[in-house]
């Protein structure tokens, strides 16, 4: 059965935060994934993890995702948590509230080749700023990521 893409472009369009406290959440058997410690829960009912990321590397809100690094410039990592994997094309887009200057670019890279120890639950992204027309690798970019 196919299904639409209205539901999670809905879910995106609707990314909330919930009024608790950010604290760790163990899977206990729930069927729900686990959560970084110390983010707020974002409610994104038709996806499988969400990720709202400052330009810094932190994470200021999560849902199914393990971890966040930055291990080189304009490469983001995010591993997602046990039993999430990366089965169809996550949504990326630039966090301008979370961000420093203009003409900011964030893309997907399919292969994770810029993310060590990459496994298929890492999902690698590409920041850009633009100088001059020209795109050159920045850390200036915050982003959001919905794994539908």
């Amino acid at each position: 059965m196919k299904r639409s893409l209205l539901p999670i472009l809905y879910g995106l369009s609707v990314l909330a935060v919930s009024a608790g406290a950010g604290h760790t959440q163990s899977n206990n058997g729930s069927g729900k994934a686990p959560q970084l410690a110390n983010t707020p829960n974002l409610i994104a009912p038709f996806a499988q993890a969400v990720a709202q990321v400052s330009a810094d590397g932190s994470v200021i809100s999560s849902k199914g995702i393990k971890s966040v690094s930055r291990p080189t410039i304009g490469q983001l990592c995010i591993e997602l948590a046990g039993g999430i994997v990366v089965r169809t094309v996550p949504v990326v887009s630039v966090d301008w509230s979370e961000s420093n200057g203009d003409g900011l670019l964030a893309y997907w890279r399919s292969t994770s080749s810029g993310c060590p120890g990459a496994t298929r639950r890492t999902i690698n992204i590409i920041t850009y700023r633009l100088e001059g027309g020209v795109p050159v690798l920045t850390n200036e970019v915050g982003v959001v990521v919905v794994v539908p």
